[in-house]
């Protein structure tokens, strides 16, 4: 795999060539499965990922006016359906092309070609170091900021061993449910899921969907001010890592 392999993956999978230069590259970074899926030597055959493009900037209403400018360029050559998810945090555009009213009146199934969600996870300004090492899974710690793609180096660990380390593991039934999509999607993209020892893995498979009570909705992509973000690394094993090699 070398840059232009990326590039090329980016475009074909994601229509990079199309809505790149819409992208305001000083104010965005794209991180996570979207990169992650375009330095795989043998790509998926369709995304399955999001375009997930994360604020770099503190200025709420600097991001506000970023996501309406970005859309007024997209609408140049797609239709777009826009989501707002979490108020001024967490905005998704759904982007359709190639279709015609007659497509959707035949039964055409009326589906994005691309989603790119604009994610602003903190108050403060935010390093794309910090935003890999947020992550839930290791092999997620990628970016792009128009010019170079940027890996952890655990990332690179798991894209080399087809294993990824899981910090997020569940650790009460009412996060069981939120987190078996997210594990599934990767081991069906060919990586071995490693969970800490003290996880108790027979009691997550074998427990029933109906004791899976969501207690209250999950903020993703919420950073505070804990070193490896709020949303991983529930049996600490980021910072015993850390604590390993200091």
């Amino acid at each position: 795999m070398n840059f232009n392999q990326f590039m090329k993956n980016l475009k074909y999978g994601y229509e990079y060539d199309i809505w790149g230069s819409y992208i305001d590259w000083n104010l965005f970074v794209i991180a996570g499965g979207s990169i992650v899926s375009c330095l795989l030597v043998q790509p998926l055959i369709e995304n399955t990922s999001d375009i997930d493009l994360f604020f770099l900037k503190k200025n709420p209403r600097l991001f506000k006016n970023a996501v309406n400018e970005l859309e007024t360029r997209l609408q140049t050559r797609y239709f777009v359906r826009r989501k707002t998810i979490w108020s001024n945090r967490l905005i998704q555009f759904d982007l359709y092309r190639k279709f015609t009213i007659n497509d959707i009146f035949s039964g055409k199934f009326f589906s994005p070609s691309v989603i790119i969600q604009l994610i602003r996870p903190t108050m403060s300004p935010i390093s794309i170091s910090r935003i890999l090492h947020s992550f839930d899974l290791d092999i997620c710690a990628a970016a792009f900021d128009s010019k170079k793609v940027i890996i952890s180096f655990s990332c690179l660990q798991a894209l080399n061993s087809g294993h990824t380390t899981c910090y997020c593991i569940p650790v009460t039934p009412s996060q069981f449910s939120r987190r078996v999509p997210r594990l599934y999607k990767y081991q069906q993209r060919g990586f071995n899921i490693l969970c800490p020892h003290e996880f108790d893995i027979n009691t997550f498979l074998s427990t029933r969907i109906e004791d899976c009570k969501e207690s209250q909705p999950e903020r993703a992509y919420w950073f505070q001010r804990q070193y490896f973000g709020d949303n991983c690394d529930s049996f600490s094993v980021q910072k015993k890592i850390l604590n390993f090699i200091n």
